[in-house]
């Protein structure tokens, strides 16, 4: 990566300054767009944000150098200006897990937010330096050492997220569908309450039945029943093997 002492990463902990970043990102005044586009479009409140800092704050404290499962805050002249978080696929639900018989793939669940100025209708400073940004966030995932057993990095985003897809093909993804989903994550790899594939196109559940009894499916944790689905894509990426150079295009 070409070096620019002005762009920074930071582990995030339970530190204020993390807190302070994360606020300032995930701001619906400060980058309106991103914050539509993020997950599904509901991150950008304190509550959320302090809730980011309580699950991924542990993480980084206990993080050591080229921890895979740790958020991140990339800062440019001491501003944050992205966020990427290598993190778990979550509790049951999940997208691949351990307790299934044909389990083939750990896999890293990624969330990336970049400031606005740097993806809707930048200048060109902005697009000078969101080169250096996006190198960043390649390296993190580049770099990082993964546990025992995980391969690949998953990433779903809304269907007309206006970068996401571009970005991470150039990194070496590739989107999924019922004919790659087996080759590329593993047979019965999706949790059934979790994601599904309808007509070649992802459904992921947004909220679950939590009042009602569990729901059972043979090889997974019992889970809530989901009763809301929702249009998404996914990208899956190898962790070591076959990245290509991020580029700055978006």
């Amino acid at each position: 990566m070409s070096n620019n002492s002005n762009v920074t990463i930071n582990v995030i902990t339970t530190d204020q300054a993390s807190l302070n970043a994360l606020n300032s990102l995930f701001d619906s005044e400060n980058n309106p767009y991103s914050c539509i586009y993020y997950g599904n479009g509901d991150h950008c409140n304190a509550e959320r944000t302090i809730a980011k800092i309580e699950f991924w704050g542990p993480r980084g404290e206990n993080a050591t150098v080229n921890t895979c499962a740790v958020a991140q805050v990339a800062y440019l002249d001491s501003m944050p200006v992205a966020m990427i978080n290598i993190g778990y696929t979550g509790k049951s639900p999940t997208v691949v897990d351990n307790s299934h018989i044909d389990h083939q793939h750990n896999v890293y669940e990624l969330a990336f937010f970049l400031a606005d100025k740097y993806w809707n209708s930048p200048n060109d400073q902005d697009l000078s330096s969101l080169h250096f940004i996006t190198h960043i966030a390649y390296d993190a995932l580049q770099d990082c050492t993964p546990e025992d057993g995980y391969s690949k990095f998953i990433i779903t985003f809304q269907p007309d997220h206006p970068y996401l897809e571009a970005f991470l093909k150039n990194a070496g993804g590739a989107v999924i569908n019922q004919e790659n989903q087996e080759e590329l994550l593993g047979k019965s790899s999706f949790h059934p309450e979790r994601f599904k594939l309808e007509n070649n196109q992802l459904l992921e559940c947004s909220a679950w039945n939590k009042t009602a009894d569990m729901v059972s499916h043979e090889g997974w944790h019992d889970s809530h029943l989901c009763n809301n689905w929702v249009e998404k894509k996914m990208v899956v990426l190898n962790i070591a093997g076959d990245h290509h150079e991020a580029h700055h295009e978006l």
